[in-house]
Formats: C-alpha cells, structure tokens, sequence
C-alpha cells in the first residue's frame, strides 16, 4: 500500500514539475495572453475529443448484437 502511495506521489510530482517548467518556458518565449490562448485551445480540443469519444463509444454500445 505504501509503495503504491509512494508512487502516486512521485508521479505527481514529477508532472508537477514537468507542467512547471513547461510553463516557465512558455511565459518566457511568448506572452501571458497567448500561454492562455493555447491552453485554453487545448482544454476545448481534450473537451471535443472527450465528448466524440463518449459519442462513439455511446453508439458502439447501442448497436443490437449480431446473432449467427
């Protein structure tokens, strides 16, 4: 149990991190409003993607089974 809290935590301590520098280098080659521009395109493209995906799998599921 404890191994896999240990390694739940340095998981997320090194995508913190990685998300940090990341975004370190972001604000440093370009400009606040565009950081937030491109992040906020990502979220919406992940929210699409999410939603296409559910819809597809949705769809998948609603099929009627084939019998042979």
């Amino acid at each position: 149990m404890s191994t896999q809290l240990s390694l739940v935590i340095s998981r997320k301590l090194i995508c913190n991190g990685f998300a940090s520098i990341c975004h370190s280098f972001l604000l440093y080659h370009f400009s606040r409003a565009s950081v937030i521009r491109l992040v906020v395109l990502i979220l919406a493209f992940r929210i699409i993607v999410k939603f296409i995906w559910s819809k597809v799998i949705y769809d998948i599921a609603e099929l009627p089974a084939l019998d042979f």
